[in-house]
């Protein structure tokens, strides 16, 4: 939202859908543990701040699909 001119707190959420995870994958193995930490912090705040003055927001989080080469 930063790179917008808006944040959280002008949209006021109830609920916050977020994607989380493809970009990091491509980081592969040596990323985990990164990736750990980033999500655990994403999760912390957004789960705990009130953007909207009353309560967090709930937190729906979609993770990329697991791809496996079939080789075809």
């Amino acid at each position: 939202f930063e790179d917008h001119g808006h944040t959280l707190e002008d949209e006021k959420p109830d609920v916050i859908i977020a994607g989380f995870g493809f970009n990091e994958s491509f980081r592969g193995p040596g990323g985990l543990e990164t990736f750990k930490a980033d999500l655990d912090a994403f999760i912390k705040t957004t789960t705990t701040t009130t953007y909207n003055g009353e309560h967090p927001p709930k937190l729906v989080l979609f993770s990329p699909i697991p791809y496996e080469d079939l080789g075809n």
